[in-house]
């Protein structure tokens, strides 16, 4: 009986760190929030091209075949050069930040393996955001880390509305 016991308690105790791991990375910080909005570019000019980003955020309510309990905010982003040139890969996205109000998501995205992004854009995806509600809009500010000189540079696209995908 012990036995059994203990190994529940060991179960109950995995079961809770790893729900403790999927919570969104939200922060109330006016500091940060102030450093990224002053500090924050619409456009980045590198390499002689011009750089801008395009964001989406949803929440996915499309019934699937189980029923989900959570719905979280996703965002999908890309730094995209205008000049429609490959995008140097001296560029990588490493942070990502969704502002709702003084509310700030912090993720660190990941890259996503689509052979139908063009070349000229650096596409990259958050998932497991916080679930905000949809029709509602958003700053998303992109950290841009450059690999040459070692710098990161802030970017910002404002307005992205959180849409419903049903």
């Amino acid at each position: 009986m012990k036995n059994i016991l203990g190994k529940s308690l060991i179960v109950t105790i995995f079961v809770a760190l790893l729900s403790a791991c999927e919570k969104p990375s939200v922060i109330e910080d006016a500091e940060l929030l102030n450093r990224l909005m002053v500090n924050s570019v619409d456009t980045l000019v590198y390499n002689s091209s011009k750089h801008v980003i395009e964001a989406e955020a949803y929440r996915n309510f499309f019934p699937g075949s189980s029923i989900p309990s959570k719905r979280p905010l996703i965002a999908s982003v890309s730094l995209v050069n205008l000049d429609s040139v490959r995008i140097s890969t001296d560029l990588d996205i490493t942070k990502l930040y969704i502002i709702k109000d003084s509310i700030i998501w912090v993720s660190s995205p990941t890259s996503t393996n689509s052979q139908s992004i063009p070349e000229y854009k650096l596409s990259k995806f958050s998932t497991d955001g916080p679930e905000w509600d949809t029709n509602i809009l958003v700053d998303v500010v992109l950290e841009i880390w450059n690999s040459v000189n070692r710098e990161s540079y802030l970017m910002i696209v404002r307005d992205i509305t959180i849409e419903r995908i049903e």
